[in-house]
């Protein structure tokens, strides 16, 4: 799930909804029985590079290996 925020490294109206959208993916997952894992809300730059996504968010299984990138937007999926 990304955003401009790392680990709530930010605040902000943004960051809310990329927020709330992950709490939904996560109980729609575990509704339905998915395996699915589900990270909070992380920059590009820590969602798929292992070095910086040890640094920012060393506790996750997800930083530095995500598969599927879920942007917040079209302007944000285009610029990247």
């Amino acid at each position: 799930m990304l955003s401009y925020s790392t680990g709530g490294s930010a605040r902000g109206r943004n960051v809310d909804k990329v927020q709330k959208a992950t709490e939904l993916a996560r109980e729609l997952a575990l509704r339905r029985g998915l395996d699915v894992k589900v990270d909070d809300p992380m920059q590009y730059d820590a969602a798929v590079d292992p070095e910086v996504a040890q640094r920012k968010m060393p506790q996750s299984e997800v930083a530095g290996k995500a598969s599927v990138l879920i942007f917040p937007d079209l302007d944000t999926g285009n610029n990247t």
